[in-house]
This record gives C-alpha cells, sequence and structure tokens, in this order.
C-alpha cells in the first residue's frame, strides 16, 4: 500500500533519514527511521528505460517486498544512482518541475545521482 509521495527538502533531518536495510542478493530497501515499518517504494511501471521523460511515483509502503528493493549503481565523485529492483534501467531522481517530487525516470543523469551520507 503506497502512502504519501516523497518529496525533497534542503536539508537533513529526522523525516530525511533511513535505514539502509541489506539483502542477501545485494539489493538494498531504505526504512524510515521517524515511521514504524516504513519503506521507500518506487512504481516505474510507466516509465521507459532510455526515456528522459520523468514519471513514475516514489511514495511509501508500510511492507518491504520488490517494489522496496532498490540496486545501488556508484558513478563518480561517490553519488550513487538507486534502481529500483522491479524496474531494470529506471532510477530515482529529483523533479524539480513537479513541485520537487522525487520521482522515476528511464536514465541516469545529473538529476538521478545522490549522495548516501551516513548519520548516527
Amino acid at each position: 500500500m503506497t502512502k504519501d509521495q516523497v518529496g525533497m527538502a534542503t536539508s537533513i533531518g529526522v523525516l530525511e533519514t533511513f535505514e539502509l536495510i541489506r539483502h542477501p542478493d545485494g539489493m538494498v530497501s531504505f526504512k524510515s527511521t521517524s515511521f514504524p515499518d516504513t519503506y521507500l517504494s518506487a512504481d516505474g511501471s510507466n516509465v521507459q528505460s532510455g526515456s528522459s521523460n520523468a514519471g513514475g511515483y516514489v511514495g511509501c509502503s508500510n511492507t518491504c517486498g520488490s517494489r522496496e528493493k532498490f540496486w545501488i549503481h556508484w558513478s563518480a565523485n561517490a553519488k550513487v544512482g538507486i534502481q529500483p529492483a522491479d524496474f531494470p534501467g529506471r532510477f530515482l531522481m529529483m523533479d524539480e518541475s513537479t513541485n520537487y517530487a522525487i520521482r522515476v525516470q528511464g536514465v541516469k543523469l545529473a538529476w538521478e545521482l545522490f549522495y548516501i551520507v551516513l548519520v548516527k
């Protein structure tokens, strides 16, 4: 069950932190540290691989199934592309054109690269 769409913030606070869950198959899940049993979830079913048209949906779910699993792709400067496990060739992106939402894109360019910052 998907909850609210995930957006962007200009600072790191309690709502922007996740526990990185590592799965035996090499994938990861992002579990909220603020909301019990809540995971980052992605639906890229309406996004074509190779397309630069933003679409898809990134929200939250209270289950940890296949849509809550991601592959991490390392890029230059310690940035990563985050690929939803169910949608090969698609990546999470920062979309300023849609009220600063996190969405799914069919390419991995500058807007699809993130830093994973470890906090204690």
